[in-house]
Formats: C-alpha cells, structure tokens, sequence
C-alpha cells in the first residue's frame, strides 16, 4: 500500500494518511467514517507528535439518503497541544474510463480544534461541537462506485484557522465507496430475508453464491437472473455478469462464478437479486 507522507521538522509534526483494508464497512445511516489519530513517535530530532489519517480502504453507502462523513478522534499523545485543522472532501466516479466530479468544496470547512479533551470546543463565539464531528453533505449517491477524497489543512494559529488564512498541506486520504441499495431493512418490517454465501473463499477457479430464502412466509423461489459486478480494491469496475442458478432447491439457489480469468487478488463483489444488494469479499489465489 502506498503512503503519502510529509514532515514539517520546523514544528516537529508528522503527517501520514493511510487506509486498512477490512471488511467493507456498511453504514446504515450514510456515514462514512475517518479518525484522525495524534501520537508520539520518535524521529531524528528526537521525539515528535504525529498526526495520522485513518479510514478503512473501502466503505459501503446506500441510495437512500445524503452521504455523511464522521471525523473521530484518537488521541493517544502524552502532548496536550492545541491543533487546528479543517477538511476538504470530493467525490468522483468513474464513468466509461473517465472520472467525473460529483460533489466537493472549494474551501475547507472547519472541524473542532484537536486536542486532549475532546469535549465542546468555542473558538471566536463559533459553536464547533466535539468530536466525533459530523459533516452531512447535499449529495445522494446514485453511481455504484466512488472515490471520497479527503484532505487536512493545517493552521499555524486560531486567526488562520477561522478566517483560511496561512496554512500547510497535511494528509491526503483516499476511501473508496460503493453503493448497496438493498440491504436496510424495510420500514414497513418486512418478514422477507435472502442470505448470500459465498464460498470457497479464497478460491483460484470457481466461486459458488449460495442464495438462501430465510423468510417466515412461503414465497417460492424463481428463476431470476442474479446480476453481479466485481470491483477490484481502488472501487474501480473490472467485469458484470448475469449468472443463472444451476441448482433450486430447499429455498435455496445456486450460482456459479467463474473467476479463472481475473487477476490474483482481492475483490469486492455486488450482488443484485430484484431489490435485494448484497456486497461480498472474494479473494482470487
């Protein structure tokens, strides 16, 4: 995985932004979550604060509501600083090859001042709140993939910070959303439930979906086209299918699909059923 990293020596702060690559998160409220972690290392000038950007590698969103982004704090320093910062964000697509802005700011905006006690902070009569600090944009997703970037600024003093004034670049940090229209449960309580399994995992040839009909009423299965689209680790399309079952029975269907053609690697795997969405992992050994 590739870092970005930058060292400020003048002020003895370091900057790096990286994402883990987990479990795809699914958040049921829209939000995607990034942490910014403050800890001591110790670097050739003796000891430092560091500044780290987190985010898992790739989250999952719904077409249900606007996207949200919830900045955490983890301060693990034994350095009670004052550090202000703000965020700018953007989200692109990818459309036939090319990538299309979708939704972003020109200028940051201002999250709470990071520092030990995370609770309330006022700077200049502003009301800032604590963390974790909730940024609700105007954006409903409606792509199936997307690339949130985010990036820190950092502000030498409260003036700067209020008014973008003088400022440094700080971590740049890029999270890969994709869209899972189906799988919040319905409002009206709905007893329907359709499990996906996928198995084996890792596998180097063939990947079984294994689509099993858990609801409480006797709905018959039918043989309806199972539409899945493999996404590769950056979010980015690399082949869709229309598979049919090759067996149903026991409310049960299932699916073969056929990997032997992709490179090794993981994959993030969108399965469509009518309404139901369901995303998986897949590992190609």
């Amino acid at each position: 995985m590739k870092l970005k990293c930058i060292t400020f020596s003048a002020v003895f702060l370091f900057f790096l932004g990286t994402t883990s690559a987990q479990t795809i998160p699914f958040s049921r409220d829209n939000t995607v979550d990034i942490t910014i972690l403050v800890k001591d290392t110790l670097g050739a000038q003796g000891s430092q604060q560091s500044f780290e950007f987190i985010a898992s590698e790739t989250q999952t969103v719904h077409t249900n509501s606007n996207v949200r982004f919830r900045v955490k704090l983890d301060y693990q320093s034994s350095v009670d600083n004052i550090s202000y910062f703000r965020l700018y964000y953007k989200l692109t697509s990818e459309v036939n090859g090319f990538t299309v802005p979708n939704h972003g700011i020109t200028v940051p905006v201002l999250i709470p001042p990071v520092r030990k006690d995370s609770t309330r902070v006022h700077v200049n009569n502003l009301h800032l709140g604590s963390y974790p600090y909730v940024i609700t944009t105007n954006y409903v997703p409606t792509e199936t993939s997307y690339t949130a970037q985010f990036d820190l600024v950092k502000y030498e003093n409260e003036l700067d910070y209020i008014y973008h004034g003088n400022h440094t670049n700080g971590p740049s940090l890029p999270v890969h959303l994709i869209t899972n229209a189906g799988t919040l449960p319905s409002s009206q309580g709905s007893r329907n439930h359709f499990s996906i399994t996928t198995y084996p995992n890792p596998s180097n040839e063939f990947v079984t979906i294994d689509r099993f009909n858990a609801s409480t009423e006797n709905i018959p299965l039918q043989k309806i086209p199972l539409q899945v689209t493999l996404f590769n680790r950056k979010g980015i399309r690399v082949i869709s299918y229309n598979l049919m079952p090759i067996s149903v029975k026991n409310n049960t269907e299932l699916y073969r699909l056929d990997i032997t053609q992709l490179p090794k690697g993981m994959y993030f795997c969108k399965i469509k059923h009518g309404k139901n969405t369901h995303v998986k992992t897949i590992v190609k050994k």
